[in-house]
């Protein structure tokens, strides 16, 4: 009797030493103990996508809300009867299995409960043996005692087995029957309770029933799985009816260019009312392996090309350093000792600053770049990109040039903020939690303007009359082409929509048809003219916030046709329109068009009438050199002041620059030393000045150095290292000033 109670106490405390030793396998929710399959729907309901768990299982979390409650009873008759009153195992029942397996060497017959059931289904490792099943016994009695029955019949209800990788109710239902647990007949239940038992029995048909799973919008789900959507459930901002639309369309298009040698394309609209992506096209074909199509086109980093542009514009109306249509430069200029070329390496001359954007040159736009301040051009972009920006200096004239890498999603970030007249923000993916926070980036009135500017950018094909009748979206448009033909971009606005289209190959290959107006541009106005033609599509887009100038700081002002400056009286009937922007914009009038005085008998002029009033008076155009040269490179010939060996000795004459164009100041100057004997260097002395200017007297360290004429280079040399300054003035007593540096090198 006494070694009974001593077996009795040794099993007892056993038990405890197991039970208090066992590790700590729950978390305290018990739920938590598995990973979960996600569901991803279009703003509509339709499922694209369910995802695996992370250990390669179909399982969706399923509250009891969501199921039938004759389900969870099917299943307690089933499986456990009396699941409400053991506290983890049932000893009869394991007596009696234990008889008739062991004792009898009957039909193995199973004692689980489902609390042991859970815990098989957490650590299955642990249930092989008499021993395992002990231990199993401890942790189903710890189990009960963390949780309550309902969490642990929960638990079962979303782990059981149902064939193949299928597990939860939530699965079997979905798969089965392609419906909620809380929508199953009698016999449907009657169907899902005898799966567990033996699941493997219905292995085949649940891989059946797996073969038409919905694969839709691969790159669009990884996305927002890489964004930490951890929703079961989660509906999307994307529309499936136009995503699958526009698939169709971009995939047709590109079978008429491929001949080219382009591989590869991708797509993203967002609908700016919300701020929602409703179209998401991450290459080409997914599958191909070729064109590397699992890579995410719209997230990999690449050069913008001249996409940047309309923000260099936005900021330098906001400075005010120009207006709508400013004359800008489109000449030779060297920055820094680097002198940047426009992709078709001409250069046009004069030009309004709305067709110096449209037509994408790079010298207005590095020229404009260069003189922006509070922010920079730098400033402004370096939060902007995914890519963490490297030092300013790293970039130099190639940052407003595109000589940076973005992803499609940060420009279509930008060009939303567009449409919001300068609030930038994130893009939403989910119809859930929509609390986009808004940054004022530009103002609202040089927004306006930039994209009243953009809007006259022309389509890149003729228009039939039909299509000229048809109701029209406002849009706004930009190509990009990237350095070496590796990229074509078009970015742009389509009423409230913002649509950006790539082309190109993600293993970066060369290819000269990779030209965004020539292979962007035609697909950005296909997904045009769709929208614009499906009234589900048009409704509420046809007059977007972008497009109207009330409550704006926005005025017309008329200017001078040729210089672009406000109209003085001697630019007559010459005058436009432009759009300005009150106390900002700059207010410089005409100097292009200058009053002269012309005796008719010598044909002598001046700039003051004959006290006898012998003198006729005439209107000139004086333009600076440089602009001229253009204008004679093109063999415009242009009738100057300087040409008639005139000088104007008033004040007027005065107004007008020299800019110096070399030496630079940013420029060291080399004087070598070979062998002992000194090299010295032989620095060019030339500046740009008005067209009136005869000629100009250099100094050097304020020491007469001669005197240039009409576009000839003057030359310094010296063999003394140091700071050098250098000054120029020409024949009306126009001045500039700057400096240079001479340092020595041995060879």
């Amino acid at each position: 009797m006494k070694l009974n109670k001593k077996i009795s106490f040794l099993i007892l405390g056993a038990v405890i030493g197991l039970t208090v030793s066992l590790p700590y396998f729950f978390s305290g929710q018990l739920l938590a103990e598995k990973t979960w399959s996600q569901q991803f729907y279009d703003r509509n309901g339709k499922l694209l996508r369910l995802t695996l768990s992370g250990d390669e299982k179909y399982r969706f979390f399923t509250d009891y809300k969501e199921i039938n409650p004759k389900l969870v009873e099917a299943f307690l008759n089933k499986e456990d009867q009396f699941f409400y009153y053991h506290p983890g195992f049932n000893p009869l029942a394991l007596s009696r299995a234990a008889y008739k397996t062991y004792l009898t060497q009957g039909r193995k017959q199973g004692a689980s409960t489902i609390t042991m059931q859970v815990v098989r289904l957490l650590y299955p490792e642990t249930t092989k043996s008499i021993s395992g099943k002990f231990v199993q016994i401890l942790q189903a009695l710890k189990l009960e005692t963390l949780y309550r029955k309902e969490e642990i019949l929960l638990a079962y209800l979303n782990w059981a087995p149902f064939g193949s990788n299928l597990e939860g109710v939530g699965a079997a239902c979905f798969f089965y029957f392609n419906k909620s647990c809380e929508k199953l007949t009698s016999e449907q239940i009657e169907f899902l309770v005898q799966i567990p038992q033996n699941p493997q029995k219905f292995t085949k048909l649940a891989s059946e029933k797996k073969q038409n799973l919905s694969f839709r919008v691969p790159h669009f789900i990884e996305y927002l799985k890489q964004r930490g959507i951890e929703s079961k459930a989660v509906k999307t901002t994307l529309d499936l009816n136009l995503q699958e639309t526009i698939e169709k369309l971009a995939g047709s298009y590109f079978q008429s260019i491929e001949r080219h040698g382009i591989k590869n394309y991708s797509l993203v609209v967002v609908d700016t009312t919300r701020n929602e992506i409703i179209t998401y096209i991450g290459s080409r074909d997914y599958f191909n392996s070729e064109i590397k199509g699992q890579i995410d086109a719209n997230r990999s980093l690449k050069p913008p090309g001249s996409t940047l542009k309309p923000f260099i514009y936005a900021l330098a109306l906001q400075q005010g350093l120009i207006h709508e249509k400013t004359l800008l430069k489109d000449t030779r200029m060297t920055f820094s000792g680097l002198n940047p070329e426009n992709f078709d390496e001409q250069f046009l001359g004069p030009m309004s600053s709305g067709q110096a954007l449209i037509l994408s040159r790079n010298l207005p736009s590095v020229d404009l770049a260069r003189k922006l301040a509070n922010p920079s051009f730098y400033d402004f972009m370096k939060d902007k990109s995914a890519l963490k920006f490297k030092d300013e200096k790293f970039y130099g004239l190639s940052l407003p040039l595109g000589g940076v890498e973005m992803s499609m999603l940060d420009l279509m970030k930008l060009y939303a903020s567009l449409a919001h007249l300068g609030k930038y923000s994130d893009l939403n993916v989910t119809l859930e939690k929509q609390k986009s926070l808004y940054q004022q980036i530009l103002t609202p009135e040089s927004v306006y303007i930039v994209l009243q500017m953009l809007k006259k950018n022309p389509r890149t094909e003729s228009l039939t009359f039909q299509d000229l009748t048809k109701t029209a979206m406002p849009l706004a448009w930009k190509t990009g082409t990237s350095k070496s033909y590796k990229d074509a971009w078009t970015m742009g606005l389509v009423g409230n929509y913002a649509v950006g289209i790539w082309l190109g190959d993600n293993d970066r290959e060369m290819n000269p048809a990779l030209i965004g107006r020539n292979v962007a541009a035609p697909l950005y106005f296909q997904v045009y003219d769709y929208l614009r033609n499906k009234p589900q599509y048009l409704k509420g887009h046809e007059n977007p916030v972008w497009d109207s100038r009330v409550g704006l700081n926005v005025k017309n002002v008329h200017i001078c046709s040729v210089s672009k400056k406000l109209v003085t009286e001697n630019c007559g009937h010459r005058t436009e329109e432009a759009l300005f922007i009150p106390s900002v914009s700059p207010i410089e009038t005409c100097r292009i068009h200058r009053k002269v005085y012309i005796d008719p008998a010598t044909q002598k002029m001046s700039c003051k009438p004959d006290v006898l009033n012998h003198t006729q008076s005439k209107v000139m155009e004086v333009w600076p050199d440089d602009l001229l040269a253009v204008y004679k490179e093109a063999g415009l010939k242009k009738v100057t002041l300087s040409e008639k060996k005139f000088s104007c000795d008033d004040s007027l004459s005065r107004i007008g620059q020299i800019n110096i164009t070399s030496p630079q100041e940013n420029i060291e100057y080399m004087i070598q030393t070979q062998q002992g004997r000194l090299k010295k260097p032989k620095i060019q002395l030339r500046a740009i000045s008005e067209s009136d200017s005869q000629y100009l007297d250099w100094f050097v360290n304020k020491n007469y150095v001669g005197r240039s004429y009409k576009n000839d280079p003057l030359f310094f040399e010296t063999d003394v290292p140091g700071r050098y300054s250098v000054s120029v003035s020409d024949n009306l007593g126009r001045s500039q000033s700057s400096y240079f540096n001479v340092k020595v090198i041995s060879q």
